[in-house]
């Protein structure tokens, strides 16, 4: 598995990725990167790892992404910009890395989310002194030491909030915060038609795990069974899920299925018990919609409880049925709620913003 193996794709039609390639100048000097993930799956961290990509190699650097896996994730296609993927086995040794195609000719590595690339760093550093390597930290509770103890290899990190940055403290590498966003002017030029009939639609978008707690949402519509609203679910759930009768499951979306279903939202429920900095927190504000949410991670960083949206504490299904029991209620605090979300991400949560950033902090110039 040393030298990998390679996938070169274009992607579908519905799978493409939204965001339009911003414009950069020139770079000075165009830069071979490589960009290693554990695997490309369907995640916000893969999502801005694929915006960042898009940007670099927009701005005319050459981009390789490596992935930690024997077969393409099913994200692969996002990074249809990158000039190539490569996949090897997870348990490939740090030499066997070092000595891969992929480790050759490169200047610069980033290091996106969990990664046995990390093993490999004293034996990259060593065979290349010059090589810059960068690290992301989406979260508090990922990569803290990793990136302490790597710190003498990395030329800084990248945290997507300021809670992350903080939980490295003053004893890990150079940090820049640069937080993700979302293609707003997309999201604005959708024709979403405003709801006015029963039910309302609250809906639950992202992986099945226990971070993200799908079953905290399911237990949510369970407290709220009966009392007019119409609950559904999105995402890469395991084969053996089957949701209970009164709630829908439209799986993993892509594309245009997926803002789709985004649209036909009233109230997103993010009832993570821990999580960073959601993107679908920003998607749906783009769309005036009320997120209701756990306040763990950077989620109160994109939220203000009763200003742009509502917090509950995590695993508090009680709090957050009646939160959205109360937005059910009153029309008026829905709307209100809902437009304040929406001229937050406005000046908060645009991709055209925090892209410069992202590069900038890569690229080092």
């Amino acid at each position: 598995m040393g030298n990998g193996s390679t996938l070169s794709l274009a992607a579908p039609a519905n799978l493409r990725h939204t965001t339009d390639p911003f414009h950069h100048d020139e770079p000075r000097v165009s830069r071979s990167i490589l960009f290693a993930l554990r695997s490309l799956g369907l995640g916000g961290a893969e999502r801005v790892a694929a915006d960042i990509v898009m940007g670099l190699v927009t701005a005319g650097h050459r981009v390789r992404v490596l992935e930690f896996a024997d077969t393409p994730g099913p994200a692969a296609a996002w990074f249809s910009s990158a000039s190539e993927i490569i996949q090897v086995g997870r348990q490939t040794s740090p030499d066997a890395l070092a000595e891969s195609r992929a480790a050759a000719d490169i200047d610069t590595l980033v290091l996106c989310g969990p990664s046995p690339a990390y093993r490999a760093l004293p034996v990259l550093k060593r065979r290349n002194p010059a090589l810059r390597i960068v690290g992301f930290m989406f979260n508090a509770r990922q990569l803290v030491d990793e990136h302490r103890a790597n710190a003498a290899y990395l030329d800084g990190v990248i945290a997507e909030s300021a809670e992350a940055a903080a939980a490295l403290g003053p004893s890990g590498p150079p940090v820049r915060v640069a937080s993700s966003g979302v293609d707003i002017s997309a999201i604005f030029a959708r024709k979403i038609l405003a709801r006015v009939a029963d039910p309302l639609v609250v809906g639950y978008v992202g992986r099945f795990d226990r971070t993200k707690n799908p079953r905290g949402f399911l237990d949510i519509a369970r407290r709220l069974r009966g009392q007019g609203f119409r609950f559904t679910m999105a995402g890469p759930g395991p084969r053996w899920f089957r949701p209970p009768r009164d709630v829908s499951f439209a799986g993993p979306l892509f594309g245009e299925d997926k803002e789709r279903f985004l649209d036909g939202l009233d109230i997103l429920v993010v009832p993570s018990r821990h999580d960073g900095r959601p993107l679908i927190i920003h998607e749906a504000q783009a769309r005036g919609q009320v997120v209701v949410a756990s306040s763990v991670g950077a989620i109160p960083e994109l939220i203000t409880d009763g200003e742009n949206g509502l917090l509950c504490g995590p695993g508090d299904v009680a709090g957050f049925a009646a939160a959205i029991a109360r937005l059910a209620a009153d029309t008026d605090l829905r709307h209100r709620l809902g437009e304040a979300a929406r001229e937050r991400v406005r000046h908060q949560g645009d991709i055209g913003v925090s892209l410069p950033l992202y590069l900038d902090a890569i690229i080092g110039d």
